[in-house]
C-alpha cells in the first residue's frame, strides 16, 4: 500500500501493512498528541512521508489542564526511533505548543534520511513566533535539511479572521502550552508577548542574538535575524514565512510584485483592523520596512493577556499606538484569560484613558466557572462586614476618568472598584457594570457623568447605597445587586426603569424615586408599601408585576404591598405578567406572602408569561381573563425552560376541575392573540377553543409552534375548522 489516512483518536490497533505515506488527523481538542503519533510510527517504521494534521478550528478553551493524564508519560521525548527512510515531514496547523516542537527534534533525531520538513502554522500563531520556531529548527537541526516554515496566504487569514475571529479568539485562549521567547523570563514587549524559560548558553549565537533583542520592535528583530542568518549562523532562510507576500497581479500573472504593500496607509490600516487581533496586526511589522509601526493606525484595539499580576503587553501596545499612532482608539477590548490583578488593570487603564475616544470594554475571566461568578453575588450575604471589607481592600481598583469614552463596559469577575474622587466622564453615553465588588456607599451626579443615558448593574454586591443626580438618564437597569439598602435616585428624564431581585434578600432602609417621565416600570422585586417612595409617573404606559397562581384555590395572588403598586395606577395600556404555578400550600408554600387575590387596573394589552413548567395552564389564562376583560390584544407565553416532558401526569392537579374549558366570560373588545412555544397539546387546544368562542370580535390568531410540534403546518388549517370567517390564522414554527 502506498498511502495511508486515518484518524487519531486514542488508541490505533497495530498496523501489519507496508506504507510509504502517512498522514495523521489528530481530533486533540488541545491535548498533548505526541506520544499517540510516536505509538502510530513505531508500527510503521519504512515510511517516506509523514503529515500530521491538527484540527483547523479549536473550540475548547482550557482543554487541557496541567496534570492532564495526554502527557502523564513524559520519557516518550527520549525515546529513539529509528525511521532511516523518512525524507519529508509536513505538520498542518501546527500551534508551536511544547510537545509539538519535541515532537519534531524526536523526528529529526530519527530520521537519518530526513531532507524536508514543511509546516503550515495555524492562523493564531503570530509571524514571530515562525520565525523563532524556524530558528530553533535550524539549530537542532542538521544542515543538510532544508527547512520551509510556512503560514497560509496572508489574504485568507485576513478573510478567516473576518468570518471566524472569535471561533479563533477562543481557540488560541490557552497559552500555557505555547513556546514563547525571551532571555530573561520576563515578558518581552509587543509582539513578543509571553515568555519561556531561558535557553543554554551553547544553543547557538544566532538564537542567542534574537533573544537579546527583546527590547527591540519586531521589525527590528526580523532584520537582525536575516542578518544574522545570512551571515552563516545557519541555513539561509527562506522568506516564504508567516505574512511574508508574494503578491500576484490583477492578471494572476505572478510577477511578484508587492502590490499590497503600495496601498495607502488608511486602506492598509482597514484590513488590519478586520483581523480582530491586535498582536496579530503587529506581526505584521516583520514583513517590510513599509509594515513597521503600520498597525498603530489602527482604530480597534483588541488585547488579551493570560498572566494576572503582568499587564505590559497592553501597556506596551498603548503607548507604542501614542508615539506613533495619530488616530485615536475607537474601540478598545481587554480580555483577562486568567484573573487579573487590580494593579495590572489599573496600570493599562491609566495609559488608555487619554487615547480612547469610543467604546471600552474590558472583561476579567476569573478562574471561577461562570456558574460560580453567580453564586459568589450572594456570598456577602453570608460573610461578616469586616471580613468583606478586607477582601475588597486587597482586590480594589480606582477607575480613571475616559474624558473622551461615549461607551464603558466592565465585567469585573468581582474585582473591587472605586470611582475618582474628581474629574468627569464628559462624553460617556453608556455605563454597563456586571460582577462588580462594591464597597459601601456610591454617587452618581451631573458634575461626574454629565451626558449618561444608559446605567447597567447586574450580578453585584456590596453596593450599601446608591444616589442618583442624573438628569440626562433615560435608561436604568438593576438586576441581582444584593446588598443594597438604600436607593435615593432623581432621573426626572428616565423612560425605562428595572429592577430585579435587589431589595429580597435582606432588609431595606428606603427606596425613593422621582422620574416625572418614566414610561416602563419591571419591577420584578420586593416593594413595601412604608419604605418605597415612586411618584406619580403620569405617563406611565407599561408595567411588569408577579404573580402566583394557586391551582389548589384556583386563585391568583399577589403580594399584597405590591397591589398598592399597582393600585396607584388604575389605568395602564400595557402590563406583563409573569405567573408561576403552585400545585400544594405547604409550609414552606410561596403563598405565604402572597396574601391578596390579584386585582389588575384597567390596560389594553396583556402579556402573560406563564412558567407552567409543563402543567395544564387554562384555569390560569381564563382566571386572569376574568379581572380584565376590556383588552384588546392578549399574548401568552408557555416559557420555554421545562426540563421534563411529563412534568403533568393524569392524576395531576393542575387539570382539576375540567370544567375551566366551559368557562364563559365575556371579551368583546379582544382583537388579536399570540401564543408563543405553542406544543399541540390537547389542554392548549382545548384553551384555543374557548378563546375563540368568547372573543366575537377577534380578527387575528398568530401562533408560534415549538420546535418539537412536528404537526404544527396542519394547525392553520385546524383552527379554521372552528374560527370565523373574518379571523385570520397565522402559524409558523420557532426559529
Amino acid at each position: 500500500m502506498d498511502r495511508a489516512r486515518f484518524s487519531s483518536i486514542g488508541a490505533v490497533r497495530c498496523l501489519s501493512i507496508s506504507i510509504q505515506a502517512l498522514t495523521v488527523s489528530s481530533y486533540t481538542e488541545g491535548h498533548s498528541y505526541g506520544a499517540s503519533v510516536l505509538h502510530i510510527l513505531t508500527m510503521c517504521t519504512r515510511i517516506a512521508k509523514l503529515t500530521l494534521i491538527n484540527p483547523k478550528y479549536f473550540q475548547v478553551e482550557d482543554a487541557c489542564a496541567e496534570i492532564c493524564i495526554c502527557d502523564r508519560l513524559p520519557n516518550w521525548r527520549n525515546e529513539n526511533i529509528l525511521l532511516k527512510y523518512l525524507e519529508e515531514v509536513a505538520i498542518l496547523n501546527c500551534r508551536g505548543e511544547d510537545d509539538e516542537f519535541d515532537l519534531l527534534k524526536l523526528l529529526v533525531r530519527g530520521a537519518t534520511g530526513l531532507r524536508r520538513i514543511r509546516i503550515a502554522c495555524h492562523c493564531s500563531v503570530a509571524d514571530w513566533e515562525i520565525e523563532m520556531l524556524r530558528v530553533d529548527l535550524h539549530v537542532y537541526g542538521r544542515k543538510k535539511s532544508d527547512f520551509l516554515g510556512s503560514e497560509s496566504n496572508c489574504f485568507a487569514i485576513a478573510r478567516g479572521a473576518t468570518k471566524n475571529g472569535r471561533r479563533r479568539a477562543s481557540s488560541s485562549g490557552d497559552t500555557r502550552h505555547r513556546r514563547t521567547f525571551s532571555s530573561d523570563g520576563t515578558p518581552p514587549p509587543l509582539p513578543l508577548y509571553q515568555t519561556r524559560e531561558p535557553r543554554r548558553r551553547e544553543d547557538s549565537v544566532s538564537a542567542a542574538s534574537i533573544y537579546q533583542l527583546h527590547e527591540s520592535s519586531a521589525a527590528e528583530k526580523a532584520i537582525a535575524l536575516r542578518a544574522s542568518t545570512a551571515a552563516g549562523d545557519s541555513a539561509p532562510l527562506s522568506l516564504a514565512l508567516g505574512l511574508h507576500l508574494h503578491v500576484h497581479g490583477d492578471g494572476g500573472g505572478g510577477d511578484g510584485v508587492d502590490r499590497l504593500s503600495g496601498l495607502p496607509d488608511g486602506v492598509l490600516a482597514n484590513i488590519l483592523g478586520q483581523l480582530g487581533d491586535t498582536r496579530s496586526s503587529a506581526a505584521t511589522s516583520v514583513l517590510s520596512t513599509r509594515w513597521i509601526n503600520l498597525w498603530t493606525l489602527v482604530d480597534i484595539f483588541i488585547l488579551r493577556y493570560d498572566k494576572p499580576p503582568d499587564s505590559r503587553v497592553v501597556q506596551q501596545a498603548l503607548a507604542a499606538h501614542a508615539r506613533n499612532g495619530p488616530t485615536n482608539i475607537r474601540l478598545l477590548e481587554v480580555t483577562s484569560l486568567n484573573s487579573a490583578t487590580p494593579n495590572a488593570t489599573a496600570s493599562w487603564l491609566r495609559v488608555a484613558a487619554p487615547r480612547v475616544t469610543g467604546e471600552l470594554f474590558f472583561r476579567n475571566r476569573s478562574s471561577v466557572p461562570l456558574e460560580g461568578l453567580d453564586h459568589e453575588v450572594f456570598a456577602v450575604l453570608d460573610q461578616l462586614v469586616v471580613e468583606q471589607e478586607m477582601i475588597w481592600s486587597r482586590s480594589c481598583f480606582q477607575l480613571p476618568c475616559f474624558t473622551r469614552v461615549t461607551k464603558i463596559t466592565l465585567s469585573l469577575g468581582f474585582l473591587g472598584l472605586s470611582l475618582p474622587p474628581s474629574g468627569s466622564f464628559a462624553a460617556l453615553r453608556e455605563l454597563y457594570l456586571e460582577h462588580v465588588r462594591f464597597n459601601g456607599d456610591y454617587t452618581l451626579d451631573d458634575a461626574m457623568l454629565p451626558f449618561l443615558e444608559c446605567l447597567e448593574i447586574c450580578k453585584s454586591n456590596g453596593l450599601a447605597s446608591l444616589t442618583l443626580r442624573l438628569e440626562s438618564l433615560i435608561w436604568m437597569r438593576l438586576y441581582d445587586v444584593v446588598g443594597i439598602r438604600r436607593l435615593d435616585a432623581v432621573v426626572p428624564r428616565l423612560k425605562s426603569l428595572c429592577s430585579i431581585r435587589c431589595f429580597c434578600y435582606h432588609v431595606v432602609d428606603s427606596v425613593s424615586i422621582v422620574a416625572e417621565e418614566l414610561e416602563v416600570l419591571r419591577w420584578a422585586d420586593f416593594y413595601s408599601q412604608q419604605l418605597f417612595n415612586f411618584n406619580d409617573m403620569p405617563r406611565l404606559w407599561m408595567m411588569y408585576t408577579h404573580c402566583i397562581f394557586s391551582y389548589e384555590s384556583k386563585q391568583a395572588f399577589i403580594n399584597a404591598d405590591y397591589q398598592f403598586l399597582l393600585d396607584r395606577y388604575r389605568r395602564i395600556d400595557h402590563v406583563d405578567l409573569c405567573v408561576d404555578i403552585e400545585l400544594e400550600q405547604g409550609e414552606d408554600s410561596t403563598m405565604a406572602s402572597m396574601e391578596s387575590n390579584i386585582q389588575l387596573p384597567y390596560i389594553r394589552i396583556l402579556i402573560l408569561d406563564l412558567r407552567t413548567e409543563g402543567h395544564v395552564y387554562g384555569a390560569i389564562v381564563l382566571h386572569i381573563l376574568a379581572k380584565c376583560t376590556t383588552i384588546a390584544e392578549l399574548t401568552l407565553i408557555n416559557h420555554e425552560t421545562i426540563q421534563s416532558h411529563d412534568a403533568s401526569n393524569l392524576d395531576c392537579i393542575c387539570d382539576r376541575p375540567p370544567n375551566w374549558r366551559d368557562t364563559d366570560i365575556s371579551m368583546k373588545f379582544l382583537r388579536k392573540a399570540e401564543i408563543l412555544n405553542f406544543r399541540g397539546e390537547e389542554h392548549e387546544l382545548d384553551l384555543l377553543r374557548v378563546l375563540i368562542r368568547v372573543t366575537p370580535a377577534i380578527r387575528r390568531i398568530r401562533i408560534i409552534c415549538h420546535r418539537s410540534y412536528s404537526a404544527w403546518e396542519t394547525l392553520s388549517a385546524y383552527i379554521r375548522g372552528f374560527a370565523r370567517e373574518a379571523t385570520s390564522v397565522e402559524v409558523s414554527l420557532s426559529e
